[in-house]
This record gives C-alpha cells, structure tokens and sequence, in this order.
C-alpha cells in the first residue's frame, strides 16, 4: 500500500531541516509506529519548508518538501494578513504533480486548518482528512478572552500578528468549508470534533482514530512531590484564545487568599506580546507566574514531574496535546470544559473539568486538588491507566492501516 500524507510537519525529517519540533510531534510518533508495526507500507511526506530542498528519503519514507517563502513585513501589514493567494495556486499545482509522481493508493490529509484540502477538488484518488482544530469554530472563539476593542485599544501601531492571524483565519475558514463539503472520509477522535464534523461535512463516513504521543511520554510516570509551597504548570501557544486572561485571573485569587504557589508556563517567552497586552489590561500579572518560553520534549517532561497539578485554560480545543501529555504522565489535570476536552476527561475520575473563563472555579479546583493530596493522586493514577490506553501506539497504527484499506477498498467497487 502506497500512502501519501500532507502535513504542516517535517516528521522524522525534522534534523534535516534543521529544527527540534516543539509542536506537531504526533505526525512523527505515528509516522515511526506505521513502520514498526507495518514495514510493508509506502510512505510519502508532502510538507511545507523554508528551504529549498530537493525530494529525498529517510529510512524507506520519501519526503517532498515544498518551499514557502516568507512574506514581505510590510506587505503583510498592508494587506492585513499573511496569506500569500498567488503563492498558494503555485502550491496547488505541486501537491498535484507530486501526487502524479508518487501515485499512491489513498492520500491523507493532516489537518483542515491549511491549504492542503484544495486537494478534494483535484484528485481522482481517495483523500481521508484528519481533524486537528477546526478553524472555523476557532474564528468563532477567538475573541472569547481578549475581545477585538480591546486589542485595537491596547494595539495602536500597524496591525499587530493577532489581527493578522485573525484574517487568515477568516479566509482559512472559507477554505476549510470548502474541503469538509468535498470531504467523504475523516479522521477524529473526540465527540466534540464528531458534532462539528456532522454540519460540515454531514455526508462523510466518520473514522475513529486516536493519536500517538510523542515517545518519552509513555515512559516517565508522575509521582507527587510535596513542597512547602504549590507548584501549578501550564503548557501553551501565544494565542489570544487559549486563556491566558484566565489563568493571571486565577493566579491572583490564590495570592489574595494567601497561598503559597508558583505557576510556570510553558511556551510564552517574558516578552511575548500576549503578555504585555494582559499585563496593560489586567494592570498587574503576580510575581508568582513565571513565563518559560518555548521548550523541548526532555524539558517539558522534566517541567511537568516537578509540577503538583497541571491546568488547561483554553477556549476551545479538540485534544489538547498538553492535556493528553499530562496525563499519560500520571498529573491531576485541571481543565476548561471546552471542545474535546471531555472526551479525554471524566470530571472527578481522572482530572477536573471546570467552567471555560471562571478563575474562580479554576482557582477552586486547585485548592481542591491541594488540599486533597489522596485525590490528587488518585486522579493521576486513573489519567494514567486510560491514557495508556487509549494512545497505544500498536493499536492506533494498526486502526489507520485497516481504515485506510476500508477506504480503498470502497473505491475500487
């Protein structure tokens, strides 16, 4: 079987262009589990790259980088947005001519929110789309925090990266409609990207197909520490949706009720520009918050182990890979009912879910989980027993390989 994927991700092919993925590690972990567990497959890698490079193999995989060029600054704050529209019509006439060239039995598509999905409309041979987020309900949320006054408020110079994010969302999301109409199979994993995926794309043949964690995961367990102080860790992206606003909220309802804590976040650099909008917009971020910028899987492991309780503040999601990570690791999780999240939650048996947007239910749960150490662990006890399973690396590739045959096979009748 031939399988050619498009994905946003360089996968193994990570060291030849020269970076040390900090997101998008699933793409790799299923991509290396396919070969263990399944050596007779093909497979190619369609991915975006800012070299030019040349097709190439690794370890029996080939790889097809396309070169993305970076937009002119200027440009991009003129014309509000950092799609390139010409560049991809250029891209479309690639991911065709290597789909030629390759010629494989069915194509996967990681993710809705990129230019990939224009390949439904082309292609003659089977395409399957993997749900990650889904813009579209993102562009919904997005405001759900910050809201748009006050980032033109806080904002006076150009047009800041959100307001540009914000407008390729909206163009993406158009994009992404597009697809999940010409879509006939899918790929998701949560009740939540189900619902979704019933209204835009209600006559798809829906797939059930968890996700494989990035490896060290699987391997270290979590065990509590108690401190004379509580140690709370977030993972995150600098996104105005993902809740940061709620978090310092939190933060500074344990320090006014005395606690003794420290909250480390993971993924936001001191001098991100979400965190100088909230610090001009909430007047004060506690001294106890402390911003850890982007880090490695070694150190995000190692973060996390030090870590009493994990919190999740998010606006929407599907399934957060910082929840999931959290609690293979074996961590009492506190987490925003929002999305996908309670597909990976059962609240009170393996984590806490709270309120999306209430600090004061998130600053609850905390102490709940504090004070209750037996809890606590008892939660990451049963996080742990369910998340091995459900992110079996064997299980899960052996699942996309008979989906894929299924997909293939209703094609040839």
């Amino acid at each position: 079987m031939k399988i050619l994927w498009f994905t946003t991700s360089p996968s193994s092919a990570e060291k030849k262009e020269g970076k040390n993925l900090i997101t998008g590690g699933w793409i790799k972990s299923l991509e290396k589990a396919i070969k263990k567990f399944h050596p007779e497959v093909q497979l190619g890698i369609v991915y975006f790259s800012d070299k030019n490079t040349m097709n190439f193999n690794i370890d029996g995989t080939q790889y097809f980088p396309i070169r993305r060029k970076e937009k002119n600054k200027f440009l991009r704050h003129l014309s509000g947005t950092n799609i390139n529209k010409k560049e991809i019509k250029n891209h479309v006439i690639k991911f065709n001519s290597i789909i030629k060239n390759f010629n494989p039995d069915i194509i996967h598509i990681h993710g809705t929110e990129n230019t990939f999905g224009s390949i439904t409309n082309t292609s003659d041979i089977p395409v399957v789309l993997s749900i990650q987020g889904i813009i579209t309900v993102c562009l919904h949320k997005f405001f759900s925090g910050i809201t748009r006054k006050i980032l033109k408020r806080r904002i006076l110079l150009f047009k800041n990266r959100f307001h540009l994010l914000f407008n390729d969302y909206k163009y993406l999301s158009n994009l992404e409609q597009n697809t999940f109409k010409k879509t006939k199979y899918i790929f998701g994993r949560t009740y939540w990207d189900r619902k979704v995926a019933s209204i835009l794309s209600p006559n798809a043949k829906y797939f059930h197909l968890d996700r494989i964690l990035r490896d060290n995961f699987y391997k270290n367990e979590w065990l509590k520490k108690r401190y004379d102080y509580l140690d709370i860790i977030t993972t995150t992206r600098s996104n105005i949706y993902k809740g940061l606003e709620t978090i310092i909220k939190a933060a500074s309802l344990l320090k006014q009720l005395g606690i003794n804590y420290k909250w480390r976040i993971a993924g936001l650099e001191p001098d991100d520009l979400l965190i100088k909008i909230m610090k001009k917009e909430l007047k004060k971020v506690p001294d106890q918050i402390t911003f850890m910028g982007r880090l490695t899987e070694e150190e995000v492991i190692n973060e996390l182990l030090k870590a009493d309780i994990f919190v999740n503040a998010s606006h929407i999601e599907n399934s957060p890979n910082g929840v999931a990570e959290a609690l293979i690791l074996g961590m009492p999780v506190i987490a925003t009912h929002a999305g996908g999240t309670s597909t990976y939650i059962n609240d009170h048996k393996d984590g806490i879910l709270i309120q999306d947007g209430d600090p004061w239910s998130m600053a609850g749960a905390i102490l709940e989980l504090w004070k209750n150490e037996e809890f606590a662990q008892e939660l990451g006890r049963n996080a742990r027993k369910v998340a091995l399973k459900r992110h079996d690396p064997e299980k899960i590739a052996n699942n996309i390989i008979i989906a894929y045959k299924n997909i293939i096979k209703e094609n040839l009748i």
